[in-house]
């Protein structure tokens, strides 16, 4: 079984976005706020990011969110994300995207309320329908479920105590941050520290991270430096909001720079999220139909194939032999799956089993 803990997603997006421990009393006070977090059973929160790219290639991407986490029942946890995308991209157009997600009682509830990208209009239009309203899908029995674990939070609880992942923090004033006056620090971010701190979230819930992967993402960060705030809570001595800017250098050369912002509220407080009353099953054997091309069953005498001599040659005849059902236009949108390499590990055959839809 998956236990997944989503009251520790404040914590490891905390880790995505930066904040911890320096010299001095700063070091202490901050390395605690961030272990203090672990504490946290319930929360609302809002964060945004945006991440520029200046150069040949230059885009944008904006991103906004906000919701709740709520464990203040161990064993029944829940969670609610409202999401908005916005990209300006040379390669990709324009283009935007919304939705929103809720996980309790067992059920995953999501909602796109909006996938707004003209370049690729056409391969969304059949599914417009599917847009804009709620679905659900049962969360599967005995293997995923949504708690805090006890054992998980203790394990992070030790490993955070030994990170450092900011070079410097000076004190600069008192301020409140929603209804919670805090301690506001500037911080000068340790970013190859940072990236020892989220590889060690991911191994206490259960990732691996490989040393090869783990010293790619090491060798990205030579050119990058950051800096921003961090909050710490006068009342609980967690951390309850982080700022920053990281800047640098990619691997094409052009210039890079992320600014992001989190904040954290109605910490322990029991969170009141709403089932949508108007949410169907998800259709899942619809969306497949839909992606292989409006793959219908055929009469059982009746298959329908092309001729060798008019298939893509990049597709081989011999996984396809025997399958029913198998006309010229889902031929042609395997052809272009295969080509964008969506079918680089999947045998034809395997895919088009008119029992396996």
């Amino acid at each position: 079984m998956k236990k997944i803990s989503l009251a520790l997603v404040a914590v490891t997006a905390l880790f995505m976005i930066g904040a911890c421990s320096t010299g001095a009393d700063n070091k202490e006070t901050i390395n605690d706020g961030l272990v203090a977090m672990t504490d946290m059973t319930a929360f609302t929160y809002e964060a945004s990011a945006t991440i520029e790219t200046k150069g040949e290639l230059s885009d944008s991407v904006s991103i906004a969110m906000e919701g709740a986490t709520d464990f203040t029942n161990e064993e029944r946890g829940k969670f609610q994300l409202d999401l908005a995308i916005d990209v300006e991209s040379v390669e990709a157009g324009e283009g935007s995207v919304g939705g929103g997600l809720i996980v309790m009682d067992e059920m995953f509830y999501f909602n796109v309320k909006e996938f707004n990208f003209p370049d690729i209009e056409p391969f969304l239009a059949p599914y417009a329908e599917y847009f804009n309203q709620w679905w659900y899908i049962p969360v599967p029995e005995d293997e995923v479920t949504f708690e805090r674990d006890e054992e998980v939070v203790a394990q992070l609880k030790k490993d955070l105590s030994d990170v450092n992942i900011i070079e410097s923090a000076e004190y600069v004033a008192d301020e409140e941050v929603m209804g919670d006056m805090s301690k506001k620090y500037d911080v000068v971010w340790n970013l190859k520290g940072l990236m020892e701190a989220m590889k060690t979230v991911s191994e206490v819930n259960g990732q691996d991270v490989t040393d090869d992967s783990f010293q790619e993402s090491l060798d990205s960060l030579e050119s990058f430096e950051g800096t921003g705030s961090v909050w710490i809570s006068n009342a609980r001595d967690a951390i309850n909001k982080v700022e920053g800017r990281i800047s640098g250098v990619d691997d094409l050369g052009q210039e890079l720079e992320i600014s992001f912002s989190m904040v954290f509220g109605n910490v322990n407080e029991a969170v009141e999220i709403e089932v949508p009353t108007n949410a169907n099953e998800f259709p899942v054997a619809e969306i497949q139909a839909l992606f292989l091309g409006g793959l219908a069953v055929p009469e059982a005498d009746a298959p329908v194939l092309l001729p060798e001599d008019e298939l893509p040659e990049d597709i081989d005849l011999s996984e396809l032999e025997g399958v029913e059902g198998l006309d010229e236009d889902t031929l042609r949108q395997l052809q272009e799956l295969e080509e964008q390499g969506a079918l680089n590990d999947i045998q034809g055959s395997q895919v088009l089993e008119l029992e396996d839809l």
